[in-house]
C-alpha cells in the first residue's frame, strides 16, 4: 500500500516539540534532534529506517553525501537511536559542515512501514550487516 512518512526536527531529545521554522540554524557541533514517524498512527504498522544521510542540497541525491545511518546502523559515531514507539523512529547527531562552500546541511531518510508483527529481514530495525535489497 501507499503511506505517508513525515521528518522533523525537534529542539530537543524528548522529541515532543517539532521545529515548526526553517532555515533552522545551529552552532556547529550542536545537537541535531530528528524523527521520521507515519503521518498516521496505526497500532497494527511500524515504521523501519534503514539509511539516513546528510547532503549540503536539498536534494537527496546531490554530492556529497554523508551517511548517518545505514542498515540501521549507525555510521556517524555522534549518531543516538531513540525507537520511539513503534511508528515514530528518532535520532540525534552532532552538527557538522561540509569541507568546502557549502553552509547547509539537509537530513534525508528512507523509511519502510511493515505490519506490526512482520518478522523479515527488512522490517527489522536493529543494525544488521547486509540487508535484502
Amino acid at each position: 500500500g501507499q503511506f505517508s512518512s513525515l521528518l522533523f526536527l525537534y529542539d530537543n531529545n524528548r522529541f515532543d516539540n517539532p521545529v515548526q521554522s526553517f532555515p533552522v540554524e545551529v552552532t556547529l557541533g550542536d545537537w541535531v534532534y530528528a524523527g521520521v514517524s507515519l503521518s498516521s498512527i496505526d497500532p497494527n504498522l511500524k515504521v523501519i529506517v534503514p539509511r539516513c544521510w546528510t547532503t549540503p542540497e536539498a536534494d537527496k541525491t546531490s554530492m556529497p553525501q554523508y551517511d548517518l545511518i545505514n542498515d540501521g546502523c549507525t555510521v556517524e559515531p555522534s549518531v543516538t537511536l531513540y525507537p520511539i514507539n513503534q511508528t515514530m523512529f528518532a535520532f540525534r547527531f552532532q552538527s557538522f559542515r561540509f569541507q568546502g562552500n557549502y553552509p547547509s546541511l539537509f537530513v534525508h531518510c528512507e523509511a519502510i512501514v511493515c505490519a506490526s508483527n512482520e518478522k523479515s529481514a527488512d522490517c527489522d530495525q536493529s543494525c544488521v550487516t547486509k540487508r535484502r535489497r
